[in-house]
């Protein structure tokens, strides 16, 4: 308790901390250059990382990009639309304007797709004849990547057992098919 006095004592006795709109509107000198006087103000923090931000540094998504690249034109538009159907959903559970879509990439991320995993669970569990055009192909989408990492994990559960049974290192085994080696690699 005590602690908390003190650093708020602290916090609010720092210039430009002890109230944020003060500290939002207050421009920040940054050194730039040894020659002149060598400094500059700059814009004020980015208010959804506290730093700078950077348009490269907001996320551009709830899907990985390698999910979108490896899926079909007609899939990968049908997971963009229940994204933004998910983006949409977090938006009005949460009373935010449409304009904070980047604090719904970053902060509001986890919230984004839990709602993302809602509509896709939607989705499989409609029966078939019910499904829209967009969740029939998130479902086939959804198939496939199950039974792909069903069918790996069963060839290197395979791998692994026939490694036990030749009394050779299992654990080593694991680590190269963790790290992605080739076939050969792991024959060898």
């Amino acid at each position: 308790m005590v602690f908390v006095v003190v650093l708020s004592a602290l916090v609010a006795g720092l210039p430009g901390l002890g109230s944020p709109a003060r500290a939002a509107a207050a421009p920040v000198a940054a050194p730039v250059e040894p020659s002149g006087d060598g400094i500059v103000a700059v814009p004020p923090p980015c208010p959804v990382y506290g730093v700078d931000c950077h348009a490269s540094a907001t996320p551009t998504g709830l899907w990985s990009p390698g999910a979108l690249a490896a899926a079909d034109p007609a899939t990968r538009a049908a997971l963009e639309a229940l994204q933004e159907k998910a983006i949409a959903n977090t938006f009005a559970h949460h009373d935010l304007p449409a304009s904070d879509r980047e604090a719904v990439l970053s902060w509001g991320r986890h919230d984004a797709l839990a709602e993302l995993w809602i509509l896709v669970m939607e989705a499989v569990q409609t029966p078939a004849a019910e499904r829209t055009a967009e969740q029939r192909l998130v479902a086939v989408w959804m198939g496939g990547e199950v039974a792909t990492k069903q069918a790996q994990y069963a060839a290197q559960a395979a791998g692994a057992e026939y490694a036990r049974w030749a009394g050779m290192d299992v654990r080593a085994y694991w680590q190269l098919v963790y790290s992605g080696a080739s076939q050969d690699d792991i024959k060898a």
